[in-house]
């Protein structure tokens, strides 16, 4: 049962089971998402022949780190694989552009045309809160001024998602 089931809003009847929870993990590297969706297409094939679900209803956790997130918020925000490669088969060569090589001790792509297509697909208002996902969604970043992972959740019962926090925001834009 959640801590806080008031802050679970839509996802409340799916999680409120203590139940053992199905996550998918995906990882990173730029444009070769498109290997990761190849691979996730037999998968969605499958669960759908099988269970006749969506990923984002099949699984209950979504995670991903950079190319990956973009997969995994896609997912968790309902989009279906054949939508995922359009969108990387059109928008990859722009969201993808190395930046120099000076710049790649900072970075290793530019952020702005990724975040323009991601506004483009999710809207300006997407977010992390209950009501914008079918299914909970991690995102792992790094901390730039640590060099540690920082991992993002869509979970309201997360650690640093707590109502104790008052610099807790489950909107946080993606």
């Amino acid at each position: 049962m959640p801590i806080y089931p008031e802050r679970w809003q839509l996802l409340l009847d799916r999680y409120k089971e203590d139940r053992p929870h199905r996550m998918l993990a995906l990882d990173g590297r730029g444009i070769r998402g498109l290997i990761t969706l190849g691979i996730l297409e037999q998968i969605e094939k499958l669960v759908l022949e099988r269970t006749g679900k969506k990923l984002c209803d099949y699984f209950d956790y979504i995670a991903g780190t950079s190319t990956g997130a973009i997969i995994a918020a896609g997912l968790a925000h309902g989009m279906t694989i054949a939508k995922l490669i359009d969108f990387y088969n059109v928008s990859g060569k722009h969201m993808f552009e190395h930046a120099f090589l000076v710049e790649r001790v900072k970075h290793f792509y530019t952020a702005d045309p990724l975040k323009l297509k991601l506004q483009e697909v999710f809207g300006q208002e997407a977010n992390l809160s209950p009501e914008s996902l079918k299914c909970l969604l991690l995102i792992v970043t790094k901390k730039v001024t640590t060099d540690s992972p920082w991992p993002i959740s869509s979970n309201p019962d997360a650690s640093y998602n707590g109502p104790e926090r008052k610099d807790c925001n489950l909107k946080i834009p993606l």
